[in-house]
């Protein structure tokens, strides 16, 4: 079972955003119950007709989001359950202190999962045309922060560009 898996010391990683067709979370929302976690039914930061994407700047202090000044989103889905991670000004169910957010970065017994509201960080346009986004960095922020402690762990350089 997943949520096993995870609390074994396994890692998980969630995203989501395209908005056809209308229940596109309810799969995911199924993986993700076990741990209190599930994508919301409507779609926040969505982007303007000249903007590419949405940039996110504020970030709780946390392993995944160190270094990290700015990602974009367009079109992502609320996150809730425990331990909201990142919020943007433009969006004022966002804050801190709510039980949403667009990412949720989570710990659980000897494990990860990191849900984030939005597949635009997946996109090579979010990489290649805006150096004021750190999506490399945020990446191996992820992957370092998924991955079991102790095992396969390497240093994170002070630059990634």
């Amino acid at each position: 079972m997943l949520s096993d898996w995870v609390n074994k010391g396994g890692g998980l990683m969630t995203m989501t955003g395209y908005s056809s067709p209308p229940n596109d979370n309810a799969n995911v929302n199924i993986l993700l119950a076990p741990f209190g976690l599930s994508y919301g039914e409507v779609q926040i930061l969505k982007k303007g007709a000249s903007a590419t994407t949405v940039p996110i700047t504020e970030f709780a202090a946390h392993p995944i989001t160190t270094g990290v000044t700015a990602v974009g989103v367009d079109n992502g889905y609320e996150v809730s359950g425990p331990a909201a991670q990142t919020r943007s000004p433009t969006s004022p169910s966002m804050q801190p202190e709510a039980d949403t957010g667009s990412a949720r970065p989570s710990k659980l017994a000897k494990g990860h999962v990191d849900v984030w509201g939005d597949e635009w960080i997946t996109y090579n346009s979010e990489w290649v045309n805006h150096p004021d986004y750190q999506v490399p960095l945020f990446w191996t922020n992820t992957i370092k922060w998924l991955t079991v402690a102790g095992t396969c762990q390497v240093a994170i350089p002070i630059f990634i560009p």
